[in-house]
């Protein structure tokens, strides 16, 4: 069916609307579809402007609608509106040419294909899992219960990209954006997860960057920002591997301001055989930083050697050598090209690397600096030979009568030497 008035189509029913291997398309003005199921099964709905359809508390089925010559689908040279309880897009088709707005009730996986020349808004009442590519020309909004972004998933805009979990956002796949802008009760950025914007900012209760096997690889994620990045989260964790970047100026904090930048102090932010690193200044307030190498491992190794010395007495024992040697390093890293600002709390740098380009200033903050130390011991054992000793052969009441020669040999050490090694270094 096409419809080439230059007046809006509106199309009400109770029932079902089947549209299923059927065309419905207008060339002029809006298309309007409010419906009961609307099953659009290898169908095309089509309008030159807007298309808004509402499906009340019914679904909406857009399966085996891809087509390489774009003849199936819910299409629209304008703007897509679709409100449904449950959307369907299974090997399907969603294309706007301007924005796409789409309102789900309940739990949504998405599949097929979803394109916004412009303006893309995804909301659900539920959880959401993206197991697709989402790339929009201009902003990008995404908000669920919690939000699943998987391997294949992809959630791009070229201006705002901006995600709202009320609970968890998981991701292993790619978010990019202008202004990264992530909300969310708990942040968990896992193995392939990618985490990129010309600018980040984050806000979450908890922030968790980390490593996840995939087959017989580890894979660490990544959190960085071509320019600025904020960080606003009570606890932060960033371990084995896992890199949290800026090209420019960082901050961490415990929360964000209403120009999402980064203030007032986190709780813990704990940095473990990991990398945070800023190409300009970096400021932490932390009330309790831990950077630590995890894996640091120290091992005695003996050696020994035999040797004779002196000629009276002669000396024969073994020197035997315990030494502890770094055998795995793995330290982490907070790394900044210009100045670094550490306030509030204890800072705890254990076996790890803290640099600054510039001033490395402390405000209020105490500081303990350890590196592990090992020891290298030194232990002689063996005999001292006295040779020629003279003694009485034979005697009487009255003195010696005769006098001998014999060599005596007794056993002997030395007291260990013990010597500090600083093994990091």
């Amino acid at each position: 069916m096409t419809h080439a008035s230059d007046r809006d189509l509106t199309i009400q029913l109770q029932a079902e609307f089947d549209n299923s291997q059927g065309v419905l398309q207008t060339n002029s003005k809006q298309l309007k579809l409010e419906t009961g199921l609307l099953n659009n099964t290898g169908g095309l709905l089509f309008s030159a402007h807007d298309l808004d359809i509402q499906t009340q508390q019914h679904a909406v089925i857009n399966t085996d609608t891809q087509d390489p010559a774009m003849k199936r689908g819910i299409q629209a040279m304008g703007n897509v509106n679709l409100n449904a309880n449950a959307l369907n897009n299974d090997k399907g088709v969603l294309l706007a040419g301007n924005d796409l707005s789409l309102t789900l009730q309940g739990d949504h996986v998405t599949h097929g294909v979803m394109v916004a020349g412009r303006d893309m808004g995804l909301q659900t009442t539920g959880d959401l899992t993206n197991q697709i590519a989402i790339r929009v020309g201009r902003n990008l909004s995404v908000s669920a219960q919690s939000i699943d972004n998987t391997v294949s998933g992809e959630l791009v805009s070229g201006n705002n990209t901006q995600l709202m979990a009320t609970k968890d956002f998981t991701n292993r796949g790619l978010v990019d954006g202008g202004h990264t802008q992530i909300n969310s009760e708990s942040l968990t950025n896992l193995g392939t997860g990618r985490i990129y914007g010309d600018r980040i900012s984050i806000a979450a209760h908890d922030l968790i960057n980390k490593e996840e096997w995939v087959g017989t690889i580890q894979k660490a994620a990544t959190i960085a920002a071509r320019n600025e990045l904020d960080i606003g989260a009570h606890t932060i964790v960033n371990q084995e591997h896992a890199l949290i970047y800026s090209g420019s100026d960082m901050a961490i904090a415990g929360a964000l301001d209403n120009a999402r930048r980064a203030t007032g102090t986190a709780n813990t932010l704990t940095n473990s055989s990991a990398t945070i690193e800023s190409g300009n200044q970096l400021t932490l307030h932390s009330a309790d930083t831990l950077n630590v190498d995890a894996h640091i491992k120290i091992e005695p190794q003996v050696s020994t050697q035999s040797i004779s010395e002196g000629d009276n007495p002669r000396y024969d024992y073994t020197r035997t050598i315990t030494e502890d040697k770094l055998v795995l390093a793995d330290p982490a890293k907070i790394i900044s090209a210009s100045n670094m600002a550490l306030s509030e709390g204890a800072f705890k740098n254990l076996d790890s690397k803290v640099l600054a380009g510039g001033q490395l200033t402390k405000s209020g903050t105490s500081v303990e600096n350890n590196e592990r130390l090992g020891t290298k011991t030194t232990h002689d054992v063996g005999t001292m030979t006295k040779f020629n000793v003279r003694y009485c052969r034979f005697g009487s009441p009255f003195g010696c009568i005769y006098h001998d020669y014999k060599d005596e040999t007794y056993a002997w050490q030395r007291a260990p030497v013990i010597e500090t090694l600083n093994l990091t270094q």
